[in-house]
């Protein structure tokens, strides 16, 4: 079951966002992320295309712990983005680990 979350991120800014993803929605048990993909979906609102969204692959910095790291360069940080998702695929399949609003603080 994926947990909820938020982002503020700052407009014009590189932004380096450092996840630990979870395998309970208590966030007590790291996912392990071993032979996984991270996918970080930056979209304008939960209801839009994953087509038309930004999708940024994610580092996996420590898999065993759930740890990963997300760069987002400043020309795709938009007042206009306000969700993101973060899903896990392995092989054929996708897990939503992570989502919520997002705020862009305008500079």
């Amino acid at each position: 079951m994926p947990s909820v979350g938020t982002l503020t991120l700052h407009e014009y800014n590189d932004e380096t966002i450092i996840v630990t993803l979870y395998a309970d929605v208590n966030r007590t048990v790291p996912l392990d992320l071993t032979g996984t993909l991270v996918q970080f979906v930056y979209k304008t609102t939960a209801s839009q295309s994953d087509d038309d969204a930004i999708i940024i692959i994610a580092t996996i910095d420590d898999p065993v712990q759930g740890l990963c790291t997300v760069e987002i360069g400043n020309e795709q940080v938009e007042l206009a983005r306000k969700f993101f998702r973060i899903d896990v695929l392995s092989g054929p399949e996708r897990k939503t680990a992570i989502y919520g609003p997002i705020t862009v603080v305008d500079l």
